[in-house]
């Protein structure tokens, strides 16, 4: 099952604060971008897409436990992504 965007976003901040200040920043500004999803199909796939992209990049910057973290965050942004028909 899905889960929902609104638990992303708070997982996101719970990882934001477990992680070194320059990763952390690079999560917030992720986190933010995710708050207002646009309503069109194609636009919200592509931000999933950059989302999903920018999540993986973290990974190799941040420390082991942080990085579990956003892989896991990441697959959850994939699924909402085929939801909408990625």
């Amino acid at each position: 099952m899905a889960r929902e965007l609104d638990e992303i976003r708070m997982d996101l901040d719970s990882v934001a604060d477990d992680a070194s200040p320059d990763v952390a920043g690079e999560i917030r500004s992720i986190r933010k971008g995710l708050t207002n999803i646009p309503d069109d199909e194609e636009t919200r796939q592509t931000q999933y897409r950059e989302t999903e992209d920018r999540l993986s990049e973290l990974e190799h910057q941040a420390d082991r436990s942080v990085a579990e973290r956003l892989h896991t965050l990441q697959e959850d942004i994939h699924v909402l992504a085929e939801d909408v028909g990625y």
